[in-house]
């Protein structure tokens, strides 16, 4: 069976998944900013309070966008449930016959496998970030107890730090492609797997080739990674991008 063209449940969930996310990156910058830091010399990260205040947000993070998703799947499982099942798809062959383009692009089950998809990743997958930027973070304490960051060059903490700080988005972004390749594969569309391999090609480039950079702001440094801002585009205004094109190209979706 379809949905009518107009139920964009889909795209809505990974829309207010994304908000969630940007507010939540707004409260953890406006952490940082109210908790200052007691030892400029070493990273944010190695703070104890703005990593406690931290994870308290991105626990409240992961538990809003399972929220979201909980609620409009369940939403499309009372639209689906609606039809017993033996008569889906004898109904989904007379929507097309009857309402042609006011129809999803999906059938509502397929619809149920996407969501199902984005939210092993937005809610499975972010978990396992969170869980392996504690690990990372770990790392770095103990690598600053074997080497004074304080008198060792600066160029050389910078340089670790930088070629190691790609692999805590590593496994973020290549679910984050699958999911937008999958997505492709069940819409048939090419532009999406495309846009998956070659975004997979410039975080790599970036990784292995592309140092840390650092900038002031507001008499505060900060270090800028480029494979943490490839990431972020892609959790972020990738997924919105992604969102606002199915609900342009994709009827119902």
């Amino acid at each position: 069976m379809y949905l009518g063209s107009k139920k964009r449940i889909l795209s809505t969930a990974l829309i207010l998944c994304v908000v969630i996310s940007i507010i939540s990156d707004l409260l953890s910058a406006s952490v940082r900013y109210i908790i200052k830091n007691v030892d400029p010399a070493l990273p944010d990260m190695m703070d104890p309070t703005l990593w406690k205040a931290e994870s308290v947000i991105a626990i409240f993070e992961i538990l809003l966008i399972a929220a979201v998703f909980a609620t409009y799947h369940k939403r499309l499982d009372r639209y689906i449930n609606m039809i017993p099942a033996e008569d889906r798809k004898q109904l989904g062959i007379l929507q097309e016959e009857s309402f042609g383009k006011n129809i999803s692009a999906l059938t509502a089950e397929d619809i149920s496998k996407l969501m199902k998809i984005w939210a092993v990743i937005l809610v499975g997958a972010q978990t396992a970030y969170y869980i392996s930027s504690s690990l990372y973070r770990s790392f770095i304490i103990q690598l600053s107890e074997l080497v004074d960051i304080s008198n060792a060059p600066y160029d050389y903490f910078v340089s670790i730090y930088n070629n190691t700080h790609g692999f805590k988005y590593l496994g973020m972004v290549i679910a984050i492609l699958l999911g937008i390749t999958i997505t492709g594969i069940f819409l048939e569309n090419n532009l999406l797997k495309v846009v998956s391999v070659l975004y997979a090609i410039v975080f790599l480039i970036a990784f292995m080739t592309l140092n840390m950079q650092s900038m002031s702001i507001f008499g505060h440094t900060v270090g800028i990674v480029w494979t943490s801002v490839l990431y972020h585009v892609i959790d972020q205004v990738g997924i919105v991008v992604l969102a606002l094109y199915l609900r342009r190209k994709y009827p119902g979706v």
